[in-house]
């Protein structure tokens, strides 16, 4: 566990913070700060590192959307990207009927 102050190019600090987290694997955070002190920077790494080590790091939760969703936004985008006609080229009716038939959209 460190932290290590440098001075950024344009300015301002960079702070490097290395820690191992509770799984055992090896984890880096960097940031820049902009603060006015070399000491002052390394007095906020130290309590980011504090934080990190009770806390961990922030997870992002990436919203996935399901396939009957997605769907039809890609049917209405990718033909549009492609430059091709509203029913996708020959492509459209194809992929249509072989996505409705692979998700159950609709039962024929």
């Amino acid at each position: 566990m460190s932290v290590t102050v440098r001075p950024y190019r344009r300015g301002g600090w960079e702070v490097d913070i290395v820690w191992r987290s509770p799984d055992g694997r090896l984890r880096r955070e960097r940031k820049r700060v902009t603060v006015d002190s070399k000491s002052a920077a390394r007095r906020w790494g130290e309590a980011r590192e504090r934080e990190l080590l009770v806390h961990g790091p922030a997870t992002k939760l990436k919203e996935v959307p399901t396939f009957s969703v997605f769907w039809p936004r890609f049917l209405d985008g990718y033909p549009r990207a492609n430059r091709q006609g509203p029913q996708g080229g020959s492509g459209g009716c194809i992929l249509r009927s072989a996505a409705s038939r692979t998700s159950g959209l609709s039962r024929t």
